[in-house]
């Protein structure tokens, strides 16, 4: 596990007219988690999250706030190919992302990776106003 406090950090606010846009929150940030190695060369990662606001979140563009969870497995189907899946969810305000992705090792030192991000939620949380915007994604890696 662990924590962060922010201290005086500051934040848009959702009413654009209000004047300053911004506000300042102090933030303590946490995260638990537990991981276990399985047969066949597969993971399976689960943890807990929450932010707070000291203040609350109220008013907050985007606030990220309440508890959440996500949970990651991937696993290896051959020595070259490895499918894994994220999936985040805020319990607080019904966000989510799903990530379905497939890593393939072309050679020793070098990934690709072919994915999809998949967001919902309500349109005014952090993950909801992405709802309209998933997206297909690919990457290379070259470790040396």
């Amino acid at each position: 596990g662990e924590a962060v406090y922010t201290h005086g950090r500051s934040f848009a606010l959702a009413d654009v007219t209000t004047y300053p846009s911004t506000v300042e929150r102090s933030t303590l940030d946490y995260i638990v988690s537990l991981e276990w190695a399985l047969p066949h060369d597969t993971r399976l990662n689960i943890q807990g999250f929450q932010r707070i606001y000291d203040g609350g979140a109220d008013g907050i563009a985007f606030a990220n706030d309440g508890v959440g969870a996500s949970v990651f497995v991937s696993t290896k189907l051959t020595p070259t190919l490895e499918p894994q899946l994220l999936w985040i969810r805020n319990f607080h305000d019904g966000g989510q992302m799903v990530r379905p992705r497939l890593n393939w090792t072309v050679a020793p030192n070098l990934t690709l990776a072919f994915g999809v991000d998949i967001f919902s939620g309500p349109r005014d949380t952090f993950f909801g106003r992405y709802t309209d915007r998933d997206r297909v994604y690919t990457e290379a890696r070259w470790d040396f």
